[in-house]
């Protein structure tokens, strides 16, 4: 997800851009190299 920039607080305090991430499962799981089979050319 990206935030774009924006003023934050009473002040008006800019706060820059930025991306983020939040998980869609409890634990992320990821695949080594040689884990996932190549698809046929």
């Amino acid at each position: 997800m990206f935030v774009f920039p924006h003023l934050a607080g009473e002040a008006g305090v800019p706060v820059p851009g930025y991306a983020t991430t939040f998980p869609m499962y409890e634990r992320a799981e990821y695949a080594l190299p040689g884990e996932v089979p190549s698809e046929a050319q």
